[in-house]
């Protein structure tokens, strides 16, 4: 469901009860819509994540720790000054409105007590986060609004806080059922009854005037004069349950909705399955980092896979001229049987002649062979053009092999990275995928280096066979390579997709290895491949003490020998259990 008003009303009675009295520590800005508040409760800390992002405007607590630029934006540095330390007086929500205010208690220059408010407004694209003085003064806002910009609300330094424009709605909490029923009455007769009760009142969008609706039997396209008084009431009844639901002291749910994972603030007859959770600040922190995350890595991954797709697309035209100058080059023998030929019949030839006819006695047949000659030149002239030709042939099949190896060879890295992207699960897996692509000069550096802490490497996922056996399984080139060669014991079994780009997969050799364990890290190397949606992969195993990256090559490149082959399901058999992802630095 949207974030709208019911859940704007829910959340922020239970962060009310939940936060009042913290202590706001440390104000951060992980990304330009997102502010955390870092508090200190008796006991614990918590952290309140407020989001200004068109489609995603929310605040909740939140447990994901997010990577924070080394210098704060302005607005951060503002809330600083301001913020910290400051006290949470209250969490309030404004007339049913996605507003909500979060009142706290400051100090002044002086060291005397202020207050201060600081105002998300959860608006759609026009979402923003303002600080104000107690008499409404604006201090500063997440996002600028200049006159020339919105002579209507005007939001910039030391203007006075307007609300948005009200839309003329009624408060659907402060309404009596008297009113409801008029204005059932009242509403135009070809209006559906679902868009009616969001025209009227302030809180419900769709989803919740969709959930009145079907709660009290009507069909979504149900019209106002299809109705009779006996469903006005029992829209009214609907209405107060959800509103009841809302309260702080009542579960949230999550769900699937029209096919993709939701939130919802109270029971919904919409979904069939819902999974139940104590409060809306537990539902909205473990959806919004799911989604936030997710949405995160196919950004970064879209792009990564941009770049390479053009260094892809110009290699493989590359490929495909190197090919045919080889294929040129192949011909060699056959311009030094020509010069040769031309060269035993000089008698037979004029000058002038466009072809000549002459015995092959390089074939056991000896059959007749037609040379093409240039008639600007004479016979003697046509068989030294093609020795040339020849020499210079056999000059360039060297090279062209070299060349179209090396091109070759990095095809199949640029496809083999191409693989690690599309399958990786976390921004630090596709942190290490760019910092590989940078050192292998596929992409650019930033302009401005700023020193930066050095990253942890994300380490390689670990999972446990149904034997107990730990298998390893890295997730891009850079960890491929440190898996295999400097993990992974010379008597540890090493898999990989046979012929296909994929991760290295690294099996703890004990003694005896279960016939199962093999089949568990095959289907592991198999699920971590470009073949993973097929259902029939072949994937290659060895001793590592048999596998081998020859010198030169590009990261995640090996060859192997004295192997094994087995067949796996990757499509429909599960996975073994995975154990927390652990970093290389610790993983030994």
């Amino acid at each position: 469901m949207p974030f709208d008003g019911l859940a704007t009303a829910k959340i922020s009675q239970e962060l009310h009860q939940e936060l009042q009295n913290s202590r706001v520590m440390r104000v951060y800005q992980p990304d330009r819509h997102t502010i955390h508040l870092h508090l200190r409760l008796p006991g614990e800390n918590r952290v309140l994540a407020i989001a200004a992002e068109s489609g995603r405007a929310r605040l909740h607590t939140t447990t994901e720790q997010r990577e924070n630029p080394l210098t704060p934006p302005a607005f951060c540095m503002l809330l600083r000054k301001y913020l910290e330390p400051s006290r949470i007086m209250a969490i309030q929500q404004k007339d049913f409105e996605r507003i909500v205010y979060i009142v706290l208690e400051t100090h002044n220059e002086s060291g005397g007590r202020d207050e201060k408010t600081l105002i998300l407004e959860a608006m759609g694209r026009h979402s923003n986060v303002l600080l104000t003085h107690a008499d409404g003064r604006i201090l500063d806002a997440l996002f600028r609004f200049p006159p020339e910009a919105n002579a209507a609300r005007v939001i910039m330094p030391q203007t006075t806080y307007q609300h948005p424009p009200a839309q003329g709605k009624k408060d659907a909490a402060k309404v009596t059922k008297e009113v409801f029923l008029t204005d059932l009455r009242l509403m135009e007769r070809n209006t559906t009854v679902k868009k009616g009760l969001q025209d009227l009142y302030q809180g419900l969008g769709p989803f919740a005037a969709q959930e009145i609706v079907a709660r009290a039997g009507l069909a979504t396209k149900t019209v106002r004069q299809g109705t009779s008084e006996a469903d006005w009431h029992r829209l009214w009844e609907c209405l107060q349950v959800i509103l009841e639901a809302v309260r702080p002291d009542t579960p949230a749910y999550m769900g699937t909705y029209r096919g993709k994972p939701d939130f919802f603030a109270y029971p919904t007859v919409q979904v069939e399955e819902t999974t139940e959770y104590p409060n809306l600040d537990t539902v909205l922190d473990s959806f919004y980092t799911e989604r936030v995350k997710a949405e995160r890595i196919q950004k970064e991954a879209s792009a990564l896979s941009r770049q390479l797709q053009t260094y892809l697309k110009r290699l493989k035209r590359k490929e495909g001229l190197q090919k045919q100058a080889l294929g040129e080059a192949n011909q060699a023998d056959q311009w030094r049987k020509y010069g040769e030929l031309i060269t035993a019949n000089l008698h037979a030839f004029d000058k002038g002649m466009k072809s000549a006819t002459v015995v092959d006695y390089y074939d056991a047949e000896q059959p007749a062979l037609v040379i093409p000659l240039d008639s600007t030149l004479s016979p003697s002239d046509n068989a030294q053009r093609y020795f040339k030709r020849y020499r210079k042939a056999q000059r360039s099949q060297k090279h062209t092999k070299q060349q179209l190896r090396k091109a070759q060879a990095e095809r199949r890295y640029l496809e083999e990275t191409l693989v690690h992207i599309a399958l990786a699960d976390s921004i630090e897996t596709l942190a290490e995928i760019r910092e590989e692509l940078v050192n292998e000069g596929y992409i650019k550096p930033p302009r401005k280096a700023k020193r930066v802490p050095k990253r942890a490497a994300a380490g390689w996922d670990e999972y446990v066979s149904s034997a107990g056996s730990s298998i390893l399984v890295g997730r891009n080139n850079s960890q491929n390579d440190a898996l295999t060669f400097r993990v992974a014991r010379p008597n540890d079994l090493w898999f990989h997709a046979q012929k296909i780009a994929g991760s290295h997969v690294v099996l703890r050799n004990q003694g005896a290895v279960a016939e199962e364990c093999i089949a568990e890290a095959a289907l592991l190397a198999a699920f971590f491949s470009k073949a993973r949606t097929s259902p029939k992969v072949t994937v290659d195993y060895t001793e590592r003490r048999y596998v081998r990256k020859p010198q030169g090559a590009r990261p995640g490149f090996v060859i192997y020998d004295h192997f094994q082959s087995i067949l796996v399901n990757p499509a429909e058999t599960s996975l073994p259990r995975r154990l927390p992802r652990r970093t290389a630095a610790n993983t030994e």
